[in-house]
């Protein structure tokens, strides 16, 4: 929805959106796949535009109007008697439009990486068409596996007594903890029935234990108000010192150890290997002088992690306790150590010790699955002599995999693919990434960001985030750009090379189309869709720059859309073939201050779901007035509360004004070869969509917007009843339908399967009821008075077809066709009676495809000269709405379910059947929910 408030009646000059040339780079780009954003770098792009229509936005203003005089008939009335006047009346309102937080749906998410993180590969792959073009990163764990596993410990052991639970251990420092502990928590994990969280962290790559902790898992322990245990602490430092013979280092973890016991919230540090005990991480060895050294502030809060298999004997246990500390951990790798944990355990708990215990190592375990171990814990727990810890899951979950659904952790970008892999080779794959690169070398392309290399090893992106924020100046990090592969173009694998090997990887993860942005605009209009309106003028005080928004995704999804085409391209039918620019506009010619005629845009049927940022938080502002001629009516000779008589008369007046989106012409293309176009693929694999589908609808996505038109003003969607202010974005929601819902599921990569394309929130229906015989109607029912009363005072109302007795003798008579009491249910759902919107049974084409008639509601009985008058109005507008239902309900039958699908404008869940079919409401979550209650409080609905 491009709002643009004409700054004058002269066309707009082409002035650019705030540009930045190729060379022109961000040193610190936030997402690969949004290297730049809001930055318009690639000139090659014309700047064109298609205009989307929009909802009409409706200023309305209460005007103290005069009793009486020219315009006004009788002139001469008698006391009490009805006058009625038409007249022009004036509004001067000030208006303001508010972009902050406007979306792309549909096509991408990259500009929150928290958000994008917390989305799993399918979701990213079914909802985005960036993502599921270009690839995603596989998060290398199944979140949902491990808040399962957790779940099912915590479950599984409540009420035993003395075992204290702690979470997966999670690896601190890693860079993939944070969006791992989030991807968790959003798939249900009870952290909050936890006895305390479990972390790992040491001072490596110049940072302290303590600071990677705050930096990330202490707010989360702080979030839900649990204590910490650090089960490995320590100093990377000591990997490549002598024991008793690094004071220095020593002195260094001293430090760090009590900076550490001075946060009440850590309940101990356990030195990871400190006896030596794994000869295979003797680095970490520390004598026993140094551990007293380091850990004489408070020992009894300190520990050792055994890093080795329980010792049934007590031996470690004993040892520990020597020393004067005041934790242990050791391993369990198997049902079979229940006596040895029994010993150990119990061996600490005599010597003062509190013991932890892990289980596994590595990716296979024997307590993969949570009943097991639940059950191992249950008997052990009475045989051990007092309190014990047990972890509720893995030792680092980013690297251990043997929780059941878990994965190997995968940097490379290409690992997780859409249907680019398998449908296109590998040499038109690097052809195109050559192209890339030559472009950036010549200018043309946006220099962007492709990987990072760290002492000559290829690292993630986040990772090299990480080590660059905690030292902006680091040098041993290498920034690699397009322009840095041009003499390295399609490396070979050269095995043991690692500086070929280093290209190789940059290669393979590179993207093969450029990720920049296209401008776009949010604009304004007077409008032409009330007739009644003259001398509309909208005058913006905001500058040009406050119209402007960043499409993002769009080159990169018109590119690749070119490579699936080219797959499913008939032989002998050009790459162009059938290509629409509908309504193109040139970008720098278009005088925005051109009303604009929006009753055709009637969207019943809009697609959202979470989108990238359209890189704007601006407010366009202005003023706009009109003049309107309106009908008012009043009885002469009323008077005041003091008797003194009434000369004038509030009366509303409202007028419109159109919000438009100019979009990018890219977006017409993608949907035209994913789509819509003869060449489209969707075609190529469902080659008769008139037949099987009933036709590809051209369906948009929505975003919303904000609107203010001042004090006494109100501000409502003129031509959408009951719509929000929204934007309206050509096409996207045919390729949720169509490319994504129904094309994808054949083209998934093996293994996978798609999250579907709904974004969360959509309902079931919860009742059935009948919709083609039933009983006559109860017009005493209490409801029917509750609707009449409750749109009489909420919408100024003074009349409802609820109460008149032709309306309600027009209901019974659909029992030759329908059910009447289910009309009736539909009849409030959707306008409370004939009481509020343009339809009064929400049906706006009739089955054949022609227009229904809509309700202008010019008032009740008392606002027309007859009764007969009234009635004649409204009469042919409540018989054209239930002919459009008939049209409806005669060919679905006695089939609830499907009616609601296909009232409500579902996505079609099963396109061989002739009517919608769905599962859950999407579009229109309230409307199942409301028709079901209502239905209820009628007598027709039964719970399902």
């Amino acid at each position: 929805m491009l709002l643009l408030l004409s700054i004058s009646l002269q066309p707009t000059p082409a002035d650019a959106l705030e540009t930045c040339v190729p060379q022109q780079i961000n040193p610190n780009e936030p997402h690969e796949f949004r290297p730049n954003p809001g930055q318009i770098c690639t000139p090659e792009i014309p700047q064109a535009a298609r205009l989307t229509c929009g909802t009409d936005l409706v200023a309305q203003k209460t005007v103290n109007a005069a009793r009486g005089g020219t315009g006004c008939s009788p002139a001469n009335p008698t006391v009490g008697q009805t006058v009625t006047c038409t007249r022009d009346l004036s509004v001067d309102v000030p208006i303001s439009i508010g972009l902050a937080g406007l979306e792309l749906p549909i096509a991408g998410v990259a500009s929150n990486t928290q958000v994008s993180d917390t989305l799993n590969p399918a979701q990213k792959m079914s909802q985005y068409t960036s993502w599921y073009l270009q690839g995603v990163k596989e998060d290398g764990t199944n979140a949902k596996a491990l808040a399962d596993y957790m779940n099912g410990i915590i479950n599984s052991t409540g009420g035993i007594g003395n075992l204290k639970l702690l979470s997966p251990v999670f690896n601190i420092p890693s860079f993939q903890t944070p969006g791992l502990f989030a991807a968790i928590e959003a798939a249900g994990a009870k952290f909050s029935e936890l006895d305390a969280f479990a972390g790992n962290t040491y001072t490596l790559e110049g940072r302290k234990a303590y600071d990677w902790y705050a930096d990330f898992l202490k707010g989360k322990a702080d979030q839900y108000g649990k204590k910490v245990i650090f089960t490995e602490f320590g100093d990377f430092a000591t990997i490549n010192t002598q024991p008793d013979n690094r004071p220095d280092v020593v002195a260094t973890m001293k430090q760090e150890f009590d900076r550490t016991m001075s946060d009440g919230n850590i309940e101990s540090a356990l030195y990871f290997n400190a006896l030596g005990d794994n000869p295979g991480f003797g680095g970490f060895r520390l004598s026993p002088d140094e551990l007293r050294a380091i850990t004489q502030g408070a020992p009894r809060r300190a520990g050792i992690n055994s890093a080795s298999p329980v010792n049934g004997g007590g031996g470690f246990a004993t040892r520990v306790a020597d020393l004067g500390l005041g934790w242990t951990l050791e391993i369990a790798y198997n049902p079979s150590d229940k006596d040895a944990v029994v010993s150990a355990f119990n061996t600490a708990i005599a010597r003062g010790l509190t013991p932890i215990l892990r289980i596994c190592a590595g990716d296979a375990c024997e307590f993969s699955d949570p009943a097991v171990y639940a059950q191992f814990l249950r008997d052990i727990a009475p045989r051990i002599n007092g309190t014990f810890w047990a972890i509720a899951g893995p030792n680092e979950p980013d690297i251990e995999t043997w929780v059941s659904g878990t994965s190997s952790v995968q940097t490379d970008q290409f690992s997780f693919l859409g249907p680019i892999k398998k449908l296109v080779s590998d040499t038109v794959i690097d052809q195109k990434k050559t192209d890339l690169i030559n472009a950036a070398v010549a200018g043309t392309a946006y220099n962007q960001i492709i990987g990072y290399v760290y002492h000559n090893a290829v690292i993630p992106r986040l990772e090299a985030k990480n080590l660059l924020q905690q030292n902006p100046r680091q040098t041993d990090i290498q920034r690699i750009r397009l322009t840095d592969m041009a003499n390295h173009l399609n490396p070979a694998y050269i095995e043991g090379d690692q500086e070929a090997l280093k290209w190789y990887i940059l290669w393979r993860d590179m993207p093969f189309s450029q990720t920049v942005d296209l401008p776009g605009e949010i604009f304004a209009t007077t409008s032409l869709a009330d007739a009644n309106v003259k001398n509309a003028r909208l005058t913006i005080t905001s500058t040009l720059a406050d119209f402007r928004v960043a499409f993002p995704h769009l080159v990169e999804d018109d590119q690749m859309s070119q490579l699936l085409q080219a797959v499913f391209r008939p032989l002998g039918v050009a790459e162009t073939s059938g290509f629409s620019e509908p309504n193109a506009v040139d970008y720098s010619t278009v005088n925005r201050a051109t009303p604009f005629n929006t009753n055709y845009c009637d969207l019943r049927e809009t697609y959202s779901n979470r989108g990238d940022s359209l890189e704007t938080t601006r407010t366009i502002t202005g003023n706009f007035s009109f003049t309107k001629t309106v009908t008012y009516s009043y009885t002469h000779g009323e008077k005041d509360a003091n008797g003194k008589l009434l000369t004038t008369i509030d009366v509303d007046v409202s007028g419109p004004v159109s919000v438009f989106a100019r979009n990018p012409l890219s977006i017409d293309n993608i949907y035209d070869r994913l789509v819509g176009g003869p060449s489209a693929i969707f075609k190529a694999i469902f080659p008769n969509p008139d037949q099987t589908l009933g036709g590809i609808k051209d369906l948009p996505a929505a975003a919303p917007i904000s609107m203010n038109c001042g004090s006494g003003c109100t501000v409502k969607p003129g031509n959408q009843e009951g719509r929000k202010a929204e934007v309206f974005f050509a096409h996207w929601g045919s390729v949720l339908t169509y490319f994504h819902d129904k094309l994808q599921k054949a083209l998934d990569p093996l293994g996978r399967t798609s999250a579907g394309p709904n974004p969360p929130g959509g309902g079931g229906l919860s009742c059935t009821m009948p919709i083609t015989s039933c009983g006559p109607v109860n017009w005493n029912l209490g409801l029917f008075d509750t609707y009449f009363n409750a749109y009489n005072s909420d919408n100024n109302s003074s009349w409802s077809l609820i109460k008149e007795p032709w309306a309600q003798q027009l209901i019974g008579q659909t029992a030759g066709w329908s059910c009447p009491q289910f009309v009736s249910t539909l009849w409030l759902e959707e306008s409370g009676g004939s009481a509020i919107g343009q339809y009064d049974l929400g049906c706006i084409y009739h089955l054949d495809g022609h227009r229904a008639l809509t309700s202008d509601h010019r008032g009740g009985p008392a606002d027309f000269p007859t009764y007969t008058a009234f009635k004649n109005h409204y009469e042919p507008i409540l018989k054209d709405q239930l002919a459009c239902l008939r049209s409806y309900i005669e060919p679905i039958g006695e089939d609830f379910q499907t009616f609601m699908c296909q009232y409500s404008g579902e996505t079609d869940a099963d396109p061989t059947k002739p009517f919608r079919q769905c599962d859950t409401f999407t579009n229109n979550p309230n409307f199942p929910v409301n028709m079901c209650k209502i239905g209820g409080e009628v007598g027709i609905a039964t719970p399902n």
